[in-house]
């Protein structure tokens, strides 16, 4: 079960300039918080299927009028640069997974490497589904490995702060595109 409470706190203290803004009625589909370079530190983030769900049962609209209402939400959000997530993967496949992503986004872009990390498919604030990678899994991989495999030139004597540091400039840095992908802190809030 997602603690909406811890990421309403979470993406509140990000800053100032953190959109902070949550859609009420979806608070049961709130599942995490995501980033992207270029984006608003980070935006709350929405189980797109668990959305329509919430708005059928708190209204009984029907399915295509539930549909147009859920199409409403995510163009707020859009418009206030948050992302929604689409769809998660069921299937462990990696190649059909990127090849569902580059169907939905021929600009999409997957992260090498980072093939265990990919949980999903986002729409970001360009409106074009991206790649959406687990944020603390890859960081956890990343210090581990810097445990094993010492980088030159780290400054601190933890390989966590180091990787959050490798992390920040050579991922969360790194334009390479409208494909480029989004990165979600999902599994911290789940218990």
């Amino acid at each position: 079960m997602t603690s909406v409470e811890e990421i309403k706190e979470f993406v509140e203290m990000d800053g100032e300039d953190s959109p902070g803004k949550f859609i009420a009625e979806l608070e049961d589909a709130l599942v995490g918080c995501v980033e992207r370079f270029g984006a608003y530190n980070f935006c709350p983030l929405y189980d797109a299927q668990e959305s329509l769900n919430v708005i059928l049962k708190n209204n009984p609209y029907g399915v295509e009028k539930a549909i147009e209402v859920l199409q409403g939400y995510k163009r707020q959000a859009l418009e206030r640069k948050e992302f929604f997530f689409v769809t998660g993967f069921c299937s462990g496949d990696y190649k059909e997974n990127v090849k569902r992503i580059l169907e939905a986004n021929e600009e999409a872009t997957t992260a090498d490497g980072m093939e265990k990390f990919l949980v999903g498919m986002v729409e970001g604030y360009e409106n074009h589904p991206i790649a959406l990678y687990d944020r603390d899994l890859y960081i956890d991989a990343l210090a581990k490995e810097f445990v094993e495999n010492p980088v030159e030139g780290c400054e601190h004597d933890d390989p966590y702060t180091d990787a959050e540091e490798w992390y920040n400039y050579n991922v969360i840095g790194a334009w390479v595109g409208h494909g480029t992908p989004a990165f979600a802190l999902i599994s911290r809030f789940k218990s």
